[in-house]
């Protein structure tokens, strides 16, 4: 693996999985989001880019390897919303959800079948940074190896994470269909809501400001990695 290329590793858990109906329910919840993310990555026309797909481990932990970093935020933010969908309780506050910890950096070793068993500056940030993120109340962050930028997207980050925390799960499908680029009237169909409900539901769920934080992030994942 080339040490000058960038990778993004993306490590998860489910938060308080154990209060899920059943194994059935985690296992069907991830796949889900997974299934997502591919749909994401096709309409971009950038399918290949999941080197490493998603791969569960120790029954609601999760791992995946993105070979472009600049869509990694992206892809956190349809795990989470992808989850976020998944009724199984009316309360908001107990909705499925999952911390998320981004590793930006090279790669050593990539394995063709157990993507757990990576090695390299990416897989180190990824895992230690999700170790963290379970002694912090916010379930989102990135580390990259540029401290400046870690400074800014912490800020960015927490912001996303309050924003995500408060959804429904019919604001979830919402963000869902605005994040893969589906017009609203596409969207508005898919759900079977009128575009001035859909508008409502996309303004509520704060989908402007994600929008602006990925553009932003994207800007300056690309700017230092092709330094």
């Amino acid at each position: 693996m080339k040490n000058n290329k960038f990778f993004a590793v993306i490590t998860g858990d489910l938060v308080k999985s154990k209060r899920l109906p059943n194994q059935n329910t985690v296992l069907s919840a991830l796949n889900s989001a997974f299934n997502s993310v591919q749909l994401f990555l096709e309409c971009k026309q950038n399918s290949n880019i999941l080197c490493a797909p998603f791969q569960i481990f120790r029954g609601d932990s999760f791992q995946g390897v993105i070979s472009n970093p600049e869509l990694a935020l992206h892809v956190l933010i349809i795990l989470r919303a992808s989850l976020r969908c998944i009724r199984h309780t009316q309360r908001r506050k107990n909705s499925i959800d999952v911390r998320l910890a981004l590793g930006i950096g090279t790669v050593n070793y990539l394995p063709d079948k157990k993507v757990s068993e990576g090695d390299g500056d990416a897989f180190r940030r990824s895992g230690t940074l999700l170790d963290t993120l379970k002694k912090k109340p916010v379930f989102l962050a990135v580390d990259t190896p540029w401290p400046d930028i870690n400074k800014e997207l912490d800020v960015e980050c927490a912001l996303l994470d309050a924003i995500i925390y408060k959804w429904s799960a019919h604001q979830a499908e919402a963000i869902l269909g605005y994040l893969r680029g589906l017009t609203q009237a596409e969207i508005g169909n898919n759900l079977g809501i009128t575009q001035a409900a859909l508008s409502l539901r996309l303004r509520d769920a704060g989908s402007k400001a994600i929008e602006i934080c990925c553009n932003r992030y994207q800007n300056i994942i690309r700017d230092v990695s092709h330094c």
